[in-house]
């Protein structure tokens, strides 16, 4: 059955536990989620043009009659995502996951260096340029700032990734309090790794991954496969968990680069602290 309108959306951040809370979320019997985890439709002009309906056609038609429904993406905490979103659901209740954006801009910087996306270009060089974005996206207070305006303090919902470690259980049962459902259940994936941050010591792994994988994902057919559960859960088990032990050691930033990130960061921290009234001192 097809929803007439949607009840929630989680806009992200990236690397901020989205498969995760997307698998918890799922396993819910009164939630309702997108087939794909991601379906780039509020970010992504070509899918955007197709209109509301196909979107809500496309992504929401196996959902249960009295069922909330919503998305968990990864790629909405943006401007042109926050505006498209008010405009096409409304006051939807929106989820925010935060997290620490030092670790945050280092573990894409990092992996960008893995894939060779960035092989010859020094941090310090980055951090100069204006227009980068694994590097802005983690500016957090503007796009915060934004959603409040937008939605309204009352329906924005902001978590902060940290707290996953601590207590999963705790982390994902305040979610559903939040879309006002059952919220003492326990999902099972609560207490499982989804999509281990680890860099692969194995050469044809790599480029496996980065030209067949993320590729594919991005074809209409891959964006299909990839929302089944029963495959993506298939590839996890199958491949990427057992490959994920053979690594090399992870490398780190050198600790004059992880200080360009504090001083590039620290005024948004600041600023982010005064928005959600909570202290930030562990990012630092």
């Amino acid at each position: 059955m097809i929803p007439k309108k949607l009840d929630f959306m989680g806009v992200g951040t990236r690397k901020c536990a989205t498969t995760w809370t997307y698998e918890c979320l799922s396993e819910h019997p009164q939630l309702c989620l997108s087939k794909n985890k991601e379906s780039y439709f509020f970010y992504d002009d070509h899918h955007y043009s197709r209109g509301l309906d196909y979107y809500y056609n496309r992504f929401f038609d196996h959902c249960k009659p009295g069922a909330k429904a919503g998305e968990y993406s990864s790629g909405y905490f943006n401007e042109k995502a926050a505006r498209r979103i008010k405009k096409e659901l409304g006051n939807v209740k929106i989820i925010v996951c935060l997290r620490n954006p030092i670790d945050r801009a280092t573990s894409n910087f990092l992996h960008r260096q893995w894939s060779k996306q960035e092989k010859n270009r020094d941090l310090a060089q980055l951090v100069k340029e204006k227009d980068n974005e694994f590097l802005t996206e983690s500016l957090y207070a503007d796009t915060l700032a934004l959603y409040y305006e937008l939605f309204g303090r009352d329906q924005v919902q902001v978590l902060i990734f940290e707290d996953i470690k601590k207590d999963p259980v705790r982390f994902i049962q305040y979610i559903y309090k939040f879309l006002e459902v059952e919220d003492k259940f326990v999902p099972k994936t609560a207490n499982k790794i989804i999509n281990p941050t680890n860099v692969k010591n194995i050469g044809w792994y790599n480029k496996f991954h980065i030209n067949v994988i993320t590729r594919f994902v991005k074809t209409e057919t891959g964006r299909k496969l990839a929302g089944r559960r029963i495959v993506r859960k298939a590839y996890y088990g199958l491949i990427e968990t057992p490959l994920s032990k053979i690594t090399k050691s992870k490398p780190t930033l050198r600790p004059e680069q992880r200080e360009l990130l504090q001083d590039f960061y620290k005024e948004d921290i600041q600023q982010l602290e005064g928005m959600i009234g909570r202290s930030l001192d562990f990012w630092r």
